[in-house]
């Protein structure tokens, strides 16, 4: 059974037009690496005796364990999203984690090749700002696929917090969730991947969007040389990653 533990919101701005980002302090250091998440209790039922949980990734760095940030992006019908935004100042939150193996799997230089697409680029964030990642920086392409820039964060907050921290980043638009999303892959895969696999990578972090991360995880493993690592992360429509990954090699 997960142990809850306790955060009290200490600042918290509107960032972009509807994501709101919260920072923390922890009663205790978290004992996490950047790219992992927390799952929030908000306590909002949402019947047969349950309540909301929703799961945050920390996109602050590791190098401070009693402070993080998370960002949230607002869902009108969603009881999760809502109540975050809400959260007045002071108030007390009860979680747990933190959660996840979207971290490098040693501090070993590797050429890293990290996909986020949507709210997935809080992960992302997190990973290439964490210690653990700092080897890795020299030798990594990031790539953010949203649908519009006011999806969630605001780009140059994004480009604020990952320069210096991977060798390039680059952003794509896609269409909104649905059949027009798996088209425009389906036209668009191999031009990508071909541009993904330009140079040589020795582990692939993938998160976001289970629609298109299952199908970049097959075209990578068909397409690469040479063998390599990816770990997936998926934050949304799950049920498309055929089975769970945290490795697998071609």
């Amino acid at each position: 059974m997960a142990q809850h533990r306790i955060a009290q919101l200490i600042a918290a701005q509107m960032i972009g037009t509807h994501t709101r980002l919260l920072e923390f302090a922890s009663e205790d250091e978290l004992g996490f690496v950047g790219g992992q998440y927390i799952i929030v209790q908000t306590g909002i039922s949402i019947g047969a005796d349950k309540t909301a949980k929703r799961a945050y990734s920390l996109l602050s760095s590791d190098e401070e364990q009693r402070r993080f940030q998370i960002a949230v992006r607002r869902v009108e019908s969603g009881p999760g999203s809502n109540f975050m935004l809400a959260l007045p100042l002071g108030a007390v939150l009860s979680y747990s984690g933190p959660w996840g193996k979207f971290l490098p799997a040693n501090e070993t230089p590797q050429s890293a090749l990290i996909v986020a697409t949507d709210t997935g680029i809080t992960a992302a964030m997190g990973l290439v700002t964490s210690k653990k990642f700092l080897s890795h920086r020299e030798r990594a392409r990031m790539f953010w696929l949203r649908e519009r820039e006011e999806y969630f964060l605001p780009e140059s907050f994004v480009r604020e917090q990952v320069e210096g921290k991977c060798n390039s980043f680059e952003i794509i638009q896609v269409p909104s969730d649905g059949d027009e999303r798996k088209d425009w892959l389906t036209v668009h895969k191999d031009q990508f991947i071909s541009r993904m696999l330009e140079q040589k990578h020795e582990t692939a972090f993938l998160c976001g969007d289970g629609v298109l991360l299952s199908r970049f995880r097959d075209a990578l493993l068909e397409n690469a040389a040479d063998p390599f690592e990816i770990r997936v992360e998926t934050f949304f429509h799950h049920q498309e990653m055929k089975f769970a990954v945290n490795a697998v090699s071609v």
